[in-house]
């Protein structure tokens, strides 16, 4: 797992406006490990039985950036000043999804023997759909 962030800032004033600046930039992945199953599709023939798969890699990341200008401004018949504020965020997300190993979801279909009535046994076909 990898987890990442920073941020910075400014603040000031120019040209009588005062001025807020930030950017901030995130960052987080993890591998998806699963063990201690069985894709049960692979039958015997993945040997020996394998228990432990790479499910693959989720990656997010992240960049925001933002400004405010405020200003206070005289207005007859106010008590004092009236402030104005102006800002804008502009905002990036991007996001990934790495496949694992092809075992971690792979579904076969598994021949295997089937009963058939007054017949003895005959090769058959799982119920499990081919995609």
């Amino acid at each position: 797992m990898l987890d990442a962030s920073s941020a910075a800032g400014v603040r000031g004033t120019a040209g009588g406006w005062n001025y807020d600046a930030s950017g901030q930039y995130g960052y987080n992945s993890f591998d998806f490990t699963i063990g201690n199953t069985l894709n049960v599709s692979l039958g015997p023939r993945v040997p020996p039985n394998k228990t432990t798969f790479d499910a693959g890699e989720l990656v997010l990341n992240q960049f925001v950036g933002n400004l405010d200008l405020s200003r206070a401004v005289r207005m007859g018949g106010f008590a004092g000043p009236l402030n104005v504020a102006f800002g804008t965020e502009v905002r990036r997300e991007g996001y990934r999804l790495r496949a694992g190993e092809p075992d971690s979801y792979r579904r076969w279909r598994v021949a295997e023997p089937s009963w058939r009535p007054g017949g003895g046994w005959r090769p058959g076909v799982s119920g499990i759909p081919s995609l």
